[in-house]
């Protein structure tokens, strides 16, 4: 989600409203494959501005989900990330990168 907020932040105004439609479809709505974790206000927040075509709501619009994004960053630096780093999965897709990388340098 944070690399699509950044697209609909540089992406003509015009297509601001259906940009978000798409992103709250595929990371906030609850249930889906790739929820992301955000608050409830703030889900709410852009879910309901996203339906809402109303020009004046666009700064407002971004403006949340500059927030989601920070909030996003923020979980990810205060749990998600460290754990992941010392996790077994981490650990074995390191290993695997070595070996790719020592196979290459063989050729």
């Amino acid at each position: 989600m944070l690399q699509e907020v950044e697209n609909i932040k540089s992406s003509p105004r015009t297509d601001l409203q259906k940009n978000v439609q798409d992103l709250a479809s595929a990371f906030l709505k609850p249930g889906v494959e790739s929820e992301v974790n955000v608050s409830d206000n703030m889900k709410k927040n852009i879910l309901v501005l996203s339906n809402d075509d109303t020009n004046y709501k666009q700064g407002e619009l971004v403006g949340y989900l500059e927030k989601a994004q920070n909030e996003i960053l923020m979980i990810m630096a205060m749990g998600s990330y460290p754990r992941f780093v010392k996790s077994k999965l981490y650990a074995e897709f390191i290993s695997k990168k070595k070996t790719e990388v020592r196979k290459v340098e063989k050729v």
